[in-house]
């Protein structure tokens, strides 16, 4: 659990740089992904798991690093698994209005990864960001289905870049 607490505050202090070319190559290559970074994850690995961590209804409090303009929304947490190693830990933040839009597939997620529904949808992503701790990158972008967003970070784990 405290690692999870961690990874959270990593992507809540943040500084998001939009300019992608202060980037290591190795790094730009997966944190400018516009697709499916779990269809691009799948191709990198035998075993592709997601183990969800926190699925409900939060009340903001300010420490979101996306800044949701509801006062309640639906936080996903999830790790995303490559091989059995911990790759990625992901938040998505879905503000009420696309909740109830999407309620039924939201809360049938259960152990798989929120992209590949959506990237089965007629799908746009803008505010493409990136940021680094001392360790790990992480990117965010705003996922747009019929005009409801989904805000997705996406922080990149030490193990993940072992095997990339």
């Amino acid at each position: 659990m405290l690692k999870y607490q961690s990874y959270r505050r990593s992507l809540q202090q943040m500084q998001w740089l939009a300019d992608f070319n202060q980037l290591p190559k190795r790094q730009q290559q997966w944190l400018m992904i516009t697709g499916s970074l779990t269809a691009a994850l799948k191709q990198q690995c035998n075993q592709f798991s997601v183990q969800p961590i926190f699925e409900g209804w939060v009340t903001d409090n300010g420490d979101t690093e996306i800044q949701v303009h509801t006062q309640q929304y639906w936080l996903r947490e999830v790790i995303l698994l490559g091989d059995q190693q911990p790759w990625i830990f992901a938040r998505t933040i879905i503000p009420i209005d696309t909740f109830n839009q999407y309620k039924q597939q939201i809360q049938q997620l259960g152990n798989q990864p929120i992209g590949e529904w959506l990237f089965q949808q007629p799908i746009q992503r803008s505010k493409l960001m990136w940021g680094k701790t001392t360790t790990e990158f992480a990117r965010r972008s705003v996922l747009t289905l019929s005009q409801h967003p989904f805000f997705i970070s996406e922080l990149f784990l030490e193990d993940f870049w072992l095997k990339a």
